[in-house]
């Protein structure tokens, strides 16, 4: 359960974190089209957490594009301390997204008989036993 929240979370916080730099559209020239421009990075990475609240695996695949993306866009224009604060987070948050979706996953191991029906040394897992007709005995 922890490792289902935690990336969703983080996203969120990390969404709202970015949307914070959109607040210096506010001035003289104010205008909705640069308070768009500037919020789109927080469009997209609201995209990407909806599709990886569904499905973890494509969500780990998302943010770590975004952070790829932003480093190849930006990657001699800024200072590397804004890498950190910006890519570091993606790739974490890409990196819990990847452990959410392995947690998911149910592997049943089980030990392969023979025959007479004594153990032969040999571990599988369950659905490979059945696919192939093997007498098994669950590893306990």
């Amino acid at each position: 359960m922890f490792f289902k929240w935690l990336p969703r979370i983080w996203a969120m916080i990390y969404i709202v974190f970015i949307s914070i730099f959109a607040l210096d559209v506010f001035g003289a020239d104010f205008s909705f089209v640069a308070l768009f421009m500037h919020l789109l990075p927080s469009l997209f990475l609201t995209v990407c957490l909806l599709v990886a609240w569904r499905h973890e695996l494509i969500g780990a695949i998302l943010f770590c594009s975004f952070a790829i993306t932003y480093v190849a866009v930006i990657f001699s224009r800024f200072e590397w301390t804004a890498f950190l604060i910006i890519v570091l987070p993606l790739l974490a948050i890409s990196a819990l997204f990847f452990v959410s979706a392995l947690a998911k996953i149910k592997i049943e191991l089980v030990a392969v008989l023979d025959a007479t029906g004594k153990k032969t040394g040999e571990v599988a897992t369950r659905e490979t036993a059945e696919a192939r007709g093997w007498r098994y005995k669950k590893v306990e």
